[in-house]
């Protein structure tokens, strides 16, 4: 058996909910939507680069409900919205982590090794790359936490083959279109292509394609996840705790049912 280690002297995050997370041991009962939802909203995309005149910028709620709607209307799968939801789920844990600064993270480990005099090698005597090395350890955190959060949206993990691959595609689309229209124009020759593979606006019920603020950026994402996964978990529970009156401040008995309140406009 192993020896206990208290909670506090693990890894571990603390949401608003105070539904304590160990980042390398998450448990089911420790995911919920309304945290997810909330930080989500107030976690910006490229690390805050695409303010608005107002200040407000693109989430990564945002970002998901976009993914959501997007492989929904190519697939008409319920199942394919889920995942869109969810794809970036684990980053309300372990936050936006952008590929360059992870890449520079792992390039910095290596310089440091390289200063100190370290080689790390394998059983075979290979030397093994710092750079490598750490994205395969962000991987499998961020693996280990999708392997609690996808169930809570009905879904098996790992993923089935033609949904991973639909997700990943759409979220490569996403990166470009959001990049090429709300990044300003980057240095290099070429920029961002003048012909993204999504049209942003058609997926905006005013027809143009702005940042939300973060209220509306979580109520939408928490829509969606009622919409694409009725009948997961994180929703069921949810809407429970909301008919109770248990989150934001409803009313105790409520006279009738309330779940149509939350369902998609």
């Amino acid at each position: 058996m192993k020896p206990y280690v208290p909670l506090f002297q693990r890894p571990w995050t603390l949401p608003s909910s105070g539904r304590a997370i160990e980042l390398l041991d998450a448990k089911p009962e420790q995911i919920d939507l309304v945290d997810m939802a909330t930080m989500l909203a107030a976690a910006p995309r490229f690390n805050g680069s695409t303010a608005s005149e107002d200040g407000v910028t693109i989430s990564i709620a945002q970002h998901c409900v976009m993914a959501a709607d997007i492989l929904f209307a190519r697939t008409g799968r319920r199942d394919m919205g889920a995942a869109g939801l969810a794809h970036d789920g684990h980053e309300y844990i372990v936050g936006d982590e952008s590929t360059p600064k992870q890449k520079a993270t792992g390039l910095a480990l290596a310089r440091v090794a390289k200063a100190e005099g370290l080689r790390l090698v394998d059983a075979q005597g290979a030397e093994v790359s710092l750079p490598g090395l750490y994205d395969r350890g962000m991987a499998a955190l961020k693996d280990g936490l999708d392997a609690v959060i996808y169930p809570k949206f009905g879904l098996p993990w790992p993923l089935p083959a033609d949904i991973h691959a639909a997700v990943k595609q759409v979220d490569r689309d996403l990166l470009v279109a959001e990049a090429a229209r709300c990044l300003p124009e980057p240095p290099w020759t070429g920029g961002f292509p003048n012909d993204p593979p999504i049209d942003l606006d058609v997926f905006c019920e005013d027809g143009v394609y702005a940042p939300w603020p973060a209220a509306r950026a979580a109520q939408e994402f928490i829509r969606r996840a009622a919409l694409y996964a009725p009948d997961c978990a994180l929703v069921k529970g949810l809407v429970d705790d909301m008919i109770r009156g248990e989150r934001f401040g409803l009313l105790e008995e409520p006279e009738e049912d309330r779940r149509q309140e939350f369902a998609p406009a």
